[in-house]
């Protein structure tokens, strides 16, 4: 027994590439292991962003035993009624190289059959290996690859180098023209930046006198660990980011932290421009003071130790101050307009096209908050004053500067359109329905805290699905471009937590609200003749199936 490891070597992979990766890796190597019949004690994945590696420990030097069973003719048809071969028979046995006394009676589902058993040959583990490796390479799926040499091999980086190794035997194939062989490389464009792998046990050993972290998961530890240790030392507290932090840990393979600041008068913006605006484009962990105020400064990670240190915050300070003075110039021009102000001009911004507009939407969607609400009982009932406030205000940063920037602030939608409301005068009950709306953007996220939200948010998700549906943009296979699973996913969950709302009348309530956008002719067409409204109850029948099922209850 011996362990075989695997490297592929690339220029720089982008790191939302790396997590699927290496699933696929691990589980196609898996199903390869068990198709060519091989025993082995542990299969490990891990990546950089210049490596995929598969580590196969305690691989059994050759296959295990099998046979393969060979089927002919069935033995009513092969067998004459005084149990003698027939021609069909003796046929197949010629054709399988036996005699045919050597045939044998086979069961099948399908009934009796003559055939044959046959030992299979046990090949040795470097010979499968060098059969398989070049297809398990070239079946791994990205979200985009290139083409970089002649053979037109598809990656999404070009590859540079490969180490293939069963125990000290280099496993020999040729994948995009790149040759297997038993030397690494940290950067294959840096000189003596490699070294030679004498044992595939050898392998974490050698890449770590590299200066290389090769864990994935030891590096988000280490990101961390530093980012926590430098935060201490100032009394400060790093902002929790676990998406970040395995971001960046796709992003080095040797992470050093460095301390960057930025001018204390961006500290007026809200924390949430400012953390967004040093986490999308500049991948900074942001830090607080000990009672949970920013505070000017943040962490960065470079790839292993840098000369110039200095320098190279300077040119992070330079960049994150280009975002901030963007912000800042955002806010200070939506705040001037008011938040009434830009609800106004939701009537120019398209819903989705020929389906009218944000400002007919949110007209909608209080119709809908309305009938919703009127559902619950009377302790629960939300003040109507309340929905018809929150409602028209729910888009209005849609037509704000900081969201239609098209950039990293787009990710603040409703966050910042609440922040705009305090500004503005707004009462919290207002600003909370309006932040709320898009919760849970995710499955495991928590529902709306308070009942306008709630409301708001519901009607929001419904109103988008009826609209799609009308459009005949309801997803297919694995094609749903505005997400209406995962909004009908939140419809449910929000609605599981409303005692006395019943969705199916919702789904009706919206269809009919999309009269002055369609027209009631053309509503009543797609609705009813086409069977939109139909499609759409069976959606959501589908959704709550789902989720009775998540919630151990037999549908």
């Amino acid at each position: 027994m011996s362990d075989f490891i695997l490297e592929i070597g690339a220029e720089n992979i982008p790191a939302s590439y790396l997590p699927p990766a290496i699933a696929q890796l691990s589980a196609d190597a898996t199903a390869l292991l068990a198709r060519t019949r091989f025993v082995y004690e542990e299969i490990y994945t891990t990546a950089t962003p210049r490596r995929l590696v598969l580590v196969v420990r305690g691989l059994a030097p050759r296959q295990a035993e099998g046979e393969e069973v060979i089927t002919g003719p069935p033995a009513s048809r092969a067998l004459g009624e005084d149990g003698r071969p027939t021609p069909a028979a003796e046929g197949f046995a010629r054709s399988q190289g036996i005699a045919v006394e050597k045939l044998e009676r086979i069961a099948t589902p399908k009934g009796e059959y003559l055939g044959v058993r046959k030992r299979l040959a046990r090949r040795n583990a470097a010979a499968v290996l060098r059969d398989e490796l070049p297809a398990l390479i070239a079946g791994l799926r990205f979200p985009k690859t290139m083409k970089w040499e002649p053979g037109g091999f598809r990656f999404p980086r070009p590859l540079r180098w490969m180490v293939a190794l069963y125990g000290r035997d280099v496993v020999r194939f040729r994948v995009a023209d790149v040759e297997s062989g038993r030397v690494t490389w940290k950067r294959p464009w840096m000189r003596g930046e490699h070294a030679s792998v004498a044992d595939a046990a050898r392998y974490v050993a050698v890449v770590g006198k590299l200066g290389i972290v090769l864990d994935h998961d030891e590096r988000a530890r280490r990101i961390r660990e530093q980012a926590v240790r430098a935060a201490t030392a100032h009394n400060w507290k790093l902002v929790e980011d676990d998406d970040l932090i395995t971001e960046l840990s796709f992003m080095t393979e040797d992470p050093r932290l460095l301390t960057g600041g930025f001018d204390k008068r961006y500290l007026d913006l809200p924390p949430e421009v400012i953390v967004v605006a040093m986490r999308s484009h500049q991948r900074y962990l942001a830090v607080t003071d000990r009672a949970g105020r920013l505070v000017p400064h943040f962490f960065t990670f470079t790839d292993g130790p840098v000369l110039g240190a200095d320098d190279v915050v300077r040119g992070n300070e330079r960049v994150l101050r280009a975002r901030l003075e963007d912000a800042e110039f955002y806010w200070r021009e939506d705040v001037k307009r008011g938040v009434d102000g830009l609800s106004a001009e939701l009537d120019r911004i398209v819903f989705i096209e020929g389906m009218g507009s944000i400002g007919q939407k949110w007209r909608r969607l209080l119709e809908l908050a309305r009938a919703a609400n009127r559902q619950l009982s009377a302790a629960n009932r939300v003040d109507d004053a309340l929905l018809a406030r929150a409602a028209p205000l729910a888009k209005a940063d849609l037509a704000s500067a900081m969201i239609r920037d098209g950039k990293e602030f787009t990710a603040l939608q409703g966050v910042i359109g609440s922040q705009y409301a305090l500004a503005c005068g707004e009462t919290p009950a207002v600003a909370a329905a309006i932040r709320e709306q898009y919760a849970p953007r995710a499955a495991g996220d928590p529902l709306p805290e308070s009942m306008a939200g709630r409301l708001i948010g519901l009607a929001d998700r419904i109103d988008t699905m009826a609209g799609c549906f009308l459009a005949g943009l309801k997803p297919t296979g694995s094609q749903d471009p505005y997400a209406l699973r995962r909004g009908g996913n939140g419809v449910v969950r929000i609605a599981a937590e409303l005692p006395g709302v019943h969705l199916e009348p919702l789904l009706e309530v919206a269809g009919m609200e999309y009269a002055t956008a369609l027209g009631a002719d053309a509503l009543h067409e797609r609705w009813t003749t086409r069977g939109a409204g139909v499609e759409l109850v069976e959606f959501m029948r589908g959704r709550v199936e789902a989720f009775l099922k998540d919630q151990g209850i037999p549908y």
